[in-house]
Order: C-alpha cells, then sequence, then structure tokens
C-alpha cells in the first residue's frame, strides 16, 4: 500500500493540489538512507544504524514517513532484504512488517527488536499510518469546504474576503497540528539474552534426534522379532533326527542357521542405534539446558501436550470474544477488551464462592430451569465461564488499567466498555444475583425435604411415639 510523504506544515495552496510539489521528501530519503545501512551489507542483518534519533519523539508525520520509506525501499530491495536478513532470523522469514518495526525503532533510538516481536509491532504502526492518512483527507476535504464557503461568501460580499486567509490558515494550522500530535508505537522491550535463535535451532535438532531414536526403537522390535522366530525355526530343525538327513535337508540347516546369525547382526545393529540415538538425545537435551541456565533466567517454552494445547485453545477464545466485543459495540478497543477478558477469566471461580450450584430433580425441574436462564445470562459473554462477579472485578482492577493505560486515548478517559457494555455487565450482573437467589431457595427446599423424610422414616418421633 503506498503511503504519500508527510511533511508537518504544508502551504495550504499545496494541501488543495496536492499533486503540484510534495515536500517531506528529504525526511523520507534520510529514513530510507537509515533502513539501508539496517538491511543491506555484509554480515549479520538487521543491525542498528547507528545515526542516531531520526525525531525526539514519534508523531503522526513521522510514522507517515516511515511507512512510506519502508514502502519505497521494500519495493525497490524486497529480494535482497530477504536474502540478507532471513537468515539471521529464528522463522527464517522476513516481510515488510518487520523491516517498519526495525526501522520505527532504530529511528526513535530503541535497540534493535527482536524477531519475534516485530511482525505485530509493524503491523501496529501500519494500522495508525492508515488512519492517520484516513484522518487526513477527512481534514483536506473539510479545509476545502471552508475556504470554498469563504470564497463563495467574498463573492457577494468583499468585505469578507479576509475570512478567506482565516480559512485557509485554520486548515494549515489544523493540519499541522495533527501531524505534531504524538503517538506512542508500544515498542517492545528489549529481551533479555541474545541467545533465542540459538536455542530455536537446539530445539529443533531435540526433535530430530527424538524422531530418529523413536525409529530406531521401532527397528529393533522389529529386529527382536524377527531373531525370535529365527531361533524358534533353528530349534525346530536342530531337534530333529539328523542322522536320516540329505543333502537338501543339510542345506536347509544351513540356511536356517544363516538366517539365525543375519537376524542376530540386524538386531545387534538396532540395539546399538538405539543406544546412539538416547546418548544423542541426551546431548541434546544437556545442550538445551546449558543455554537455559545462561539465557539470564529466561525460561525455555516447551510444548506441553496436556496444558498446551488447552491454553492455546483458551487465548484463541479469548482473542475472539474481545474482537467480538468492539464488533458490537461493547468495548471501545479490542487489545483492551482482550485484556479484560483474560483478567476476568483468571478471577473466575468454577464453581463460584457462595451456593452450590443446585441439581435438578422430579421435584425442582421448574426452579431449576429458571436457575439455569438466569445463570445463562449472568454470563457476560457467551461460550464462557466468566461471572458477573468477575467481569465487575476486572474493569474496576488497577492492574488492568496499567496494562492498558498506553493503549488508546478512549479507554484511558472512559473506560474500556462503552454504554452498550457497562449495560450488558449490569444486566449480567442482576441476572446473577436472580441466580443466586433461587439456588438458596432451592437449597432450603432440598434441606426442608430431606428433614422432613428423616422425620418420617424414624421408627419413633416426637409426640406419635408409640409405647
Amino acid at each position: 500500500m503506498a503511503f504519500f510523504c508527510a511533511s508537518h506544515a504544508r502551504p495550504v495552496s499545496l494541501l488543495l493540489c496536492p499533486a503540484d510539489v510534495a515536500l517531506g521528501v528529504a525526511g523520507v530519503a534520510a529514513l530510507i538512507k537509515r533502513a539501508e545501512r539496517m538491511l543491506l551489507g555484509e554480515g549479520k542483518r538487521p543491525v542498528a544504524s547507528g545515526m542516531g534519533p531520526a525525531a525526539p519523539a514519534a508523531t503522526n508525520g513521522l510514522v507517515l514517513d516511515l511507512r512510506s520509506a519502508v514502502s519505497t525501499l521494500w519495493g525497490a530491495h524486497m529480494d535482497a532484504i530477504k536474502a540478507a536478513c532471513a537468515p539471521h532470523v529464528p522463522t527464517g522469514r522476513v516481510d515488510e512488517m518487520d523491516v517498519l518495526a526495525w526501522l520505527t525503532a532504530d529511528a526513535l533510538d530503541h535497540p534493535l527488536l527482536h524477531a519475534d516481536d516485530t511482525n505485530l509491532a509493524g503491523k501496529r504502526v501500519d494500522t495508525h499510518a492508515t488512519r492517520v492518512k484516513s484522518k487526513l483527507k477527512e481534514m483536506d476535504a473539510a479545509a476545502r469546504k471552508a475556504v470554498g464557503k469563504a470564497k463563495t461568501a467574498a463573492g457577494r460580499k468583499p468585505e469578507l474576503l479576509p475570512k478567506v486567509a482565516a480559512a485557509e490558515a485554520s486548515g494549515e494550522k489544523a493540519r499541522a497540528a495533527y501531524l505534531e500530535k504524538p503517538y506512542d508505537p508500544q515498542l517492545p522491550a528489549p529481551r533479555r539474552g541474545t541467545k533465542r535463535p540459538e536455542a530455536c535451532r537446539r530445539e529443533a535438532a531435540l526433535t530430530e534426534v527424538r524422531v530418529r531414536a523413536r525409529k530406531a526403537v521401532a527397528r529393533v522390535n522389529v529386529a527382536f522379532a524377527e531373531l525370535q522366530q529365527a531361533r524358534v525355526r533353528c530349534d525346530r530343525v536342530m531337534n530333529e533326527d539328523g542322522s536320516t538327513w540329505s543333502a537338501a535337508d543339510l542345506g536347509r540347516a544351513a540356511a536356517v542357521n544363516a538366517a539365525e546369525d543375519a537376524a542376530r547382526v540386524e538386531f545387534d545393529e538396532a540395539y546399538a542405534a538405539v543406544q546412539q540415538a538416547g546418548a544423542e538425545e541426551q546431548d541434546a537435551m544437556a545442550a538445551l539446558a546449558e543455554l537455559a541456565d545462561e539465557s539470564d533466567g529466561e525460561e525455555a517454552w516447551a510444548w506441553d501436550p496436556c496444558g498446551s494445547a488447552f491454553e492455546m485453545f483458551l487465548e484463541l477464545q479469548h482473542m475472539t470474544c474481545a474482537v467480538a466485543m468492539a464488533a458490537a459495540g461493547h468495548a471501545h478497543c479490542a487489545h483492551c477488551a482482550h485484556l479484560m477478558v483474560r483478567h476476568a477469566e483468571s478471577l473466575t471461580t468454577d464453581p463460584p464462592p457462595g451456593v452450590a450450584p443446585p441439581r435438578r430433580s422430579l421435584d425442582n425441574s421448574e426452579a431449576f430451569d429458571r436457575f439455569l436462564s438466569a445463570w445463562q445470562r449472568s454470563r457476560v459473554l457467551d461460550d464462557t465461564t466468566i461471572s458477573a462477579q468477575a467481569w465487575a472485578a476486572a474493569e474496576d482492577a488497577a492492574p488492568l488499567c496499567a496494562e492498558c493505560g498506553s493503549c488508546c486515548e478512549l479507554c484511558r478517559t472512559a473506560g474500556t466498555l462503552t454504554a452498550a457494555g457497562e449495560a450488558a455487565a449490569e444486566e449480567a450482573a442482576a441476572a446473577a444475583g436472580e441466580a443466586d437467589a433461587i439456588a438458596w431457595s432451592m437449597c432450603r427446599a432440598e434441606a426442608r425435604a430431606a428433614k422432613k423424610s428423616r422425620c418420617s422414616d424414624a421408627p419413633v418421633c416426637g409426640r406419635g411415639a408409640s409405647s
């Protein structure tokens, strides 16, 4: 996607006629030169340019210049950048968003980003650049409309001619102020340690060794079974009476012995392969553990067959809920909504404290249906276990506000939820109270019924006792 070159101040004549001359090219050219020093050349890439900060702080104008520079550079040197940088990143892949993140961090004198963080950071900057471009188009249209109205009024009344210049100056001032507006790219902090690519390679080597070990074990099992069968055939032949053997029988016995010897050799080789694979696996595990010890406390993540799949499913469910909330107008920002969903999920206890969930029976089916309906309405999000109490606590939680404090200005001032989202949360809280009340009444009714049943089944009970 091509972006026009942005500067921090542009005359209204150029604003109204953008096809004439575009300023800010010098800034874009300097950023392209900076990116070339980072991404192209001999040796390991990318590297810091060493040119110092391109601006004291990030602004909307700088974001547009960065996006324009990356678009130009990527279109001209895409293959060269991939060839220079891809071998030195863990995934072996580099795209335009990675380049945008690297250049943004270097232009702000931020340490070189790790390859695991660049794609998300680049997409965030690219999204903001698109938003800024759209806003500038709206401002340009509004400025043209204001100038047009002023010119029309001045044509009817010449004494209003100064308002034309005032409208032009107002449009120019508003545009310059918007381009100078600060922007937080939310660049991730530098990663501790520099051995993550090596850790990825060693984990891959360990996986390969384990695959060979499994194949070796399968091979030794087959070889052992064949050896056992060869021994049985050999024992059967050896137990025969050899005094009446013919030449054919002697040949058959020799073939059986040779087959047993061959099976023994195959088993010995397979067993040796298993031992070698086991030793290689131990060495690979020791190398990976040694690397983890040298990484300044950074733990290497490992796949857990029992828990990792569920964690991935839960995280995807949280993301889906957050995006759905933003799309439905219940949250101002999907990112802040995602943080709230995760925090609310962590605060939810299952079963919730207080009354134990009632059970359906023949006597309480109607009450249980009312309880189940209220309980379902108390879930703030469908298909989740988030309770209304946990949702309210997450909305007011200080750690959540600290996490999303730099995300968007609207969430800092108005909160994560919109008016519709707050109304839905209040309805869920009311439904939760209704569900608790029904559960209490059902539990009390069950307790009274149990007490009455015990009294009726007892042989002696109260004044009705028999002598």
